[in-house]
């Protein structure tokens, strides 16, 4: 009688285990997914705080920055210290000024300037002037002109309004503006400038001419001091010369490529630190002189003779 006793107990133990464990298995899975969904709701809200604050940000920064063109007079220059938000762009069209996150876009999948314009218009931030607005930089690999990545912040960015026309520029652009139009005005063998060379090429093409700009290039650059103007370590500094040319292709306005002179071998993919150029007309044709500053740490090369 004491055994079955023993037995019944026994069961009957067994079965309150089995229920126990069973309800504990259906808490503890409701409790996982009830973490899943926290997780997953934490993660939407925070991706729509952190889109809602690079909005109000980036609406900050442009008001403050509108005001400041506003109250620029003619000749007048003031600084202005961008600290946000990081991954926009700055660009222009003409009299328009545009900020906005165009990271969607990819290089070569044409009309990128036209691209750009839309996504600022549609998600960022715009507004018209009376005067045209020049950015000396260019973004994507210079296939969107008067245009500059927010990517290194804070940055400091002079507003300039000289003829007309406001400027938005670095602190290398101030520099390398001034250096610009000493290195234009070069003198060859011949007591030719670096200008006029250029103008005589851009008709000849005569090889003895492409040979004295190389030559007033090198002569330049070898003192040139890339530490003190631009930041760049001299074992670093790569500059790339382009001579270009207005041509219509397919339809469409574009400088092609007379000749490109450069300090290295290769042709080095990347954003240039700074770039300067230079537009004249000879004969009816339409032709720029550019020239690039780059930091070889910051950019990849690709092994292509210029």
């Amino acid at each position: 009688m004491m055994e079955i006793n023993k037995m019944k107990i026994k069961k009957i133990k067994s079965k309150k285990g089995v229920g126990f464990f069973t309800s504990e298995a259906v808490t503890f899975i409701l409790g996982i997914l009830a973490v899943v969904l926290l997780i997953i709701l934490a993660t939407k809200l925070y991706g729509m705080f952190i889109k809602k604050t690079d909005m109000e940000q980036a609406r900050e920064t442009f008001e403050q920055i509108v005001s400041k063109i506003n109250s620029l007079k003619e000749g007048e220059q003031t600084n202005y210290l961008i600290l946000a938000p990081e991954g926009w762009s700055l660009l222009s069209d003409e009299k328009t000024l545009y900020l906005g996150n165009i990271n969607s876009i990819k290089f070569g999948s044409s009309n990128e300037k036209e691209k750009a314009i839309g996504v600022c218009t549609r998600q960022g931030f715009l507004e018209t002037f009376n005067f045209d607005v020049e950015i000396s930089h260019s973004c994507l690999f210079n296939s969107i002109d008067n245009c500059f990545n927010l990517e290194e912040l804070p940055i400091s960015f002079y507003l300039k309004k000289e003829e007309g026309v406001l400027k938005i520029l670095t602190k290398e652009d101030l520099v390398s503006i001034s250096d610009f139009e000493g290195i234009l005005e070069l003198n060859g063998e011949n007591a030719k400038t670096l200008r006029e060379l250029c103008l005589e090429y851009s008709v000849s093409e005569d090889k003895r001419i492409k040979e004295e700009i190389k030559k007033l290039l090198d002569s330049y650059f070898e003192d040139f001091d890339s530490k003190k103007l631009l930041s760049i370590d001299k074992e670093n500094f790569i500059w790339i010369f382009w001579l270009l040319k207005k041509e219509v292709v397919v339809g469409k306005e574009m400088y092609l490529t007379i000749f490109g002179e450069s300090s290295e071998k290769e042709v080095f993919s990347g954003e240039p630190v700074t770039s300067n150029s230079y537009e004249f007309d000879n004969n009816g044709k339409d032709y720029k002189i550019v020239i690039n500053y780059y930091n070889r740490v910051e950019v990849s090369s690709v092994i292509t003779n210029i």
